[in-house]
């Protein structure tokens, strides 16, 4: 539950939840650090600062408490980072993919053979293939 009840993802879209948002809080969870997160990102501390307090009241509960030492995400501020952290990933792979698509031919083929003057034919081929192809 979230201060003011519970929240629907898609809610937080609507309400203007941002990519940058995720990515530096997901930054925060790993550098504990306003200052290097924000350098993870590509910006200012301050303007770190201003995302993360957007986020806050976004969310409508607070997500880090600031120490001496650093930031310490709250409960709920770990629950999202963590699923930022999650959701980042399978976008960065999908983007993986989509340039291997684009990059040229890939997958995979299987190749059924018996042993003998079939392999000795078979063999040159795949080793040309696999220099022409090597993502397949």
């Amino acid at each position: 539950m979230w201060a003011r009840g519970p929240i629907n993802p898609d809610d937080l879209v609507r309400k203007g939840l941002k990519f940058l948002q995720s990515r530096l809080l997901a930054a925060l969870r790993e550098t504990g650090q306003i200052g290097a997160a924000a350098q993870h990102v590509g910006m200012t501390q301050s303007a770190a600062l201003r995302l993360l307090s957007q986020l806050d009241d976004l969310v409508g509960t607070p997500l880090y408490t600031r120490h001496p030492r650093g930031i310490f995400l709250t409960e709920a501020g770990a629950i999202l980072a963590a699923q930022a952290a999650d959701t980042l990933k399978h976008i960065d792979r999908a983007h993986q993919l989509i340039g291997e698509l684009q990059g040229g031919a890939r997958g995979h083929i299987r190749i059924g053979s018996v042993t003998g003057p079939s392999l000795e034919l078979l063999l040159p081929v795949l080793r040309d293939m696999r220099d022409q192809f090597p993502r397949i």
